[in-house]
């Protein structure tokens, strides 16, 4: 009985507060800066500093375990940050909406670049090895589309850029690291 007399009391309470916040005056402004360092907290960072030619199947193993790594925290924290643009979606201004895409594009190009280096060293102790790898060319490894990957044929004449997004979405999927 106190369990449910409790709870009718907060309901109660919380319609009041929120009567209270909603009548007609405008919302508080947003410090959207400080709500993603709160919720989400800082961007992962990546580094790969592996040099394929002299690195062993070891050391190879050791960085893919850090880029896989990498790349899931930095998957989170972009899912975070476009929960948060959800969440926030009427009250963020057009500065708020730059900064959040922003922050996506970073994390996601970070992503992208850590995922590269990781992948050019793969290739790099491959041809060092005399390791046969489709995927490099010369100790470099040949990027795909997902066309490609799927279709196992190059890819068309690139299209042209597509226009960025009004508001941040949803993280676009990388390519997973290399097995060495």
């Amino acid at each position: 009985m106190r369990v449910l007399m409790f709870g009718a009391v907060s309901v109660v309470l919380a319609g009041v507060a929120f009567a209270a916040a909603s009548d007609g005056k405008p919302a508080k402004p947003l410090d959207v800066r400080k709500i993603l360092n709160e919720t989400c907290g800082g961007a992962p960072y990546g580094m790969v500093e592996l040099n394929g030619t002299t690195a062993s199947k070891v050391e190879l193993e050791d960085a893919k375990f850090q880029v896989t790594s990498f790349i899931t925290q930095a998957d989170v924290y972009q899912e975070c940050v476009v929960k948060l643009t959800n969440t926030y979606e009427k009250r963020l201004t057009e500065s708020d909406i730059r900064l959040l895409a922003t922050a996506l594009k970073v994390s996601q190009d970070e992503k992208e670049a850590v995922g590269a280096a990781f992948n050019n060293a793969v290739c790099e102790y491959n041809a060092a090895n005399k390791i046969p790898d489709p995927d490099c060319k010369n100790g470099k490894w040949i990027a795909k589309t997902v066309d490609q990957v799927v279709s196992g044929k190059p890819a068309a004449k690139p299209a042209a850029a597509p226009k960025p997004p009004a508001k941040p979405t949803t993280p676009a999927a990388t390519t997973a690291p290399k097995t060495p």
